[in-house]
């Protein structure tokens, strides 16, 4: 038997699907179009609804009360910022020169059709903001954590 644990990678999970379920609604209510095109539709609401909210709610719910996160938080900090910076890299250095489609008004082929319609500049700030914004969520979520732990 190990005696490992795992609460930094569900820690960082925590952070990476409500970072997701944040953005996509965000800028789904702002305007589906950015996601799906003018002509697209999303797929059927119960996946879409699955998805963007209550798969990554489930999850969330199994991390702070049946697994116990956000105790290694320096792991979970390195983990936060490792892996967008990762994903950034792998979708702008790999994925985008391989793929035309979908396209947007200044590149193609990067995954999410509303980054095609920002020039690195905007996509850089839009990274950013991103990051800042999972930093964000780790304090919160972290602070909970600290809450569920400390009720009693």
């Amino acid at each position: 038997w190990s005696t490992w644990r795992a609460e930094s990678f569900a820690s960082i999970t925590v952070v990476l699907n409500a970072t997701v379920v944040l953005m996509y609604w965000k800028i789904y209510l702002k305007d589906p179009a950015l996601f799906y095109g003018t002509d697209g539709s999303p797929g059927a609401w119960h996946q879409e609804y699955f998805i963007h909210g209550l798969g990554p709610l489930l999850q969330m719910i199994d991390a702070f009360f049946i697994l116990g996160v956000f105790r290694p938080i320096k792991r979970v900090l390195s983990g936060i910022v490792f892996v967008p910076v990762v994903y950034i890299f792998w979708i702008e250095a790999l994925v985008q020169p391989m793929n035309i489609k979908p396209e947007g008004s200044v590149t193609t082929g990067l995954p999410y059709r509303f980054l095609n319609n920002m020039d690195l500049g905007g996509r850089g700030e839009f990274y950013v903001t991103t990051i800042g914004t999972m930093l964000a969520l780790t304090a919160a979520a972290w602070f909970l954590a600290w809450l569920l732990r400390n009720r009693n």
